[in-house]
């Protein structure tokens, strides 16, 4: 017997297609906030931590709700960069365009003269930069990195310091003209994010 049209699901919560009630909509809207994104993924890390996964999928879930919050202000890029034996850091997890061709490239070198990256993870401090291309800004950009970024983002460097010890960091780049669309509170869960990779990692580790 042919299934009656009536009992099929529909999209808009039941709703003929083309028609969607405010309700549905403001739901929608709401997954998309990137307060809302990013709470889940603090929910998700904790819950990861208590149940004692390993390190480095605790790492994707904050690698994932990064992009995923504010790809919503126009992010290309999120990478987290783990620092390898030599000392240079290097791409390990990312999302964005073109991420094979970008880890070719993007490698920090250790101890590198004053630039934003050196700058993050020697004090250790979370850099904001809402403009790369502007002039003050220009002389800290390491001459490998400027040549191959776009003028028009914004970036945010979340160092990952254990014990002293900086292991890796979080990159986050995004259209310039976006940033306003980021507050101060989803800067702060960003931050939360990495805290919770650097509890995971000193768990691990534990005696």
């Amino acid at each position: 017997e042919e299934e009656s049209a009536v009992d099929e699901p529909r999209p808009g919560g039941g709703l003929p297609e083309g028609l969607n009630s405010i309700a549905g909509i403001l739901d929608v809207e709401n997954e998309k906030r990137p307060d809302n994104l990013l709470a889940k993924g603090v929910q998700e890390i904790n819950t990861a931590i208590l149940n004692d996964y390993p390190v480095n999928e605790v790492i994707k879930i904050a690698l994932e709700t990064m992009y995923r919050s504010m790809n919503i202000s126009g992010t290309s890029q999120v990478f987290f960069l783990l620092r390898d034996s030599k000392g240079a850091m290097k791409i390990k997890f990312g999302f964005g365009e073109d991420l094979s061709a970008t880890k070719e490239w993007f490698q920090i070198a250790p101890d590198g003269p004053g630039n934003i990256f050196s700058l993050a993870l020697s004090k250790p401090t979370d850099l904001v930069i809402k403009d790369i291309s502007s002039p003050e800004i220009k002389p800290l950009l390491p001459s490998w990195y400027a040549r191959k970024i776009s003028g028009e983002i914004f970036v945010i460097i979340l160092p990952l310091v254990v014990n002293k010890n900086p292991l890796g960091l979080f990159y986050i780049e995004g259209d310039r003209a976006a940033f306003g669309q980021i507050s101060a509170d989803d800067l702060k869960s960003l931050t939360m994010l990495r805290d919770q990779t650097v509890l995971s990692i000193k768990q691990k580790h534990a005696p």
